[in-house]
């Protein structure tokens, strides 16, 4: 015979509300990883978006500053430099906050420091350019411009960063799985845990409801 049956009425009682605690600390343990791990997942994914809004101002900037260049050629308003020169630091924070970003990431770091290669080089073929018109050298200028040395740079240059956003895509669609992924097993540790507290609470009644029938039929005979 099974030893269960020999237990007393209040042993059996403890047992199953020692198991009942034991599953609510259980739940709470999973949905407390699974929550810190949601998080975790969650910065992950804004620190991918912080990346890839990076890489589009670099190049939104660097492309501005080549406008205020042509600008100034046309039009000779000193105000495209003031311009200029603030591209130039924009874009020197921009590498600097790109360095950090990256840090994690040795494929973007390479990449990276190719694209400090290039930002510097276009700068100042862009920096001949203004020189140029400052000394009222325009035919000088124009060679530059005409001769096509700063669109390769550039072209090179949407290339990196292209490659660069094209990795930032992909980790940013593996972490919100990840992210998916740990937010299903919480549901599925909770719902689990719930109807299997359920379960034993349904037991639990009917174990009550059986005792104090056995009980009150003893003291009827």
């Amino acid at each position: 015979m099974s030893p269960w049956p020999t237990l007393a009425f209040e042993r059996r009682i403890q047992i199953g509300f020692g198991v009942a605690v034991a599953i609510i600390v259980a739940i709470g343990a999973a949905a407390l990883r699974s929550s810190s791990a949601t998080l975790e997942s969650a910065g992950w994914v804004a620190h991918t978006l912080d990346v890839r809004g990076a890489l589009e101002r670099a190049v939104a900037i660097a492309i501005g500053a080549e406008s205020d260049v042509r600008g100034y050629e046309i039009s000779g308003d000193s105000a495209f430099l003031g311009e200029y020169d603030a591209a130039r630091t924009d874009l020197n924070r921009l590498l600097s906050r790109l360095r950090e970003l990256t840090a994690d990431n040795p494929t973007q770091q390479r990449r990276l420091d190719s694209l400090e290669a290039l930002i510097p080089q276009r700068i100042e073929l862009l920096r001949q350019i203004l020189e140029a018109h400052r000394r009222h050298r325009i035919a000088g200028a124009a060679g530059v411009m005409s001769t096509g040395r700063v669109k390769p740079f550039m072209d090179e240059i949407r290339g990196l960063v292209a490659r660069m956003e094209d990795e930032e895509t992909r980790l940013l669609a593996a972490r919100s799985a990840t992210m998916r992924a740990r937010a299903d097993e919480t549901r599925l540790a909770v719902l689990g845990g719930t109807l299997l507290a359920l379960v034993l609470a349904l037991a639990a009644g009917v174990l009550v409801k059986r005792e104090l029938g056995r009980r009150q039929l003893a003291e009827e005979t």
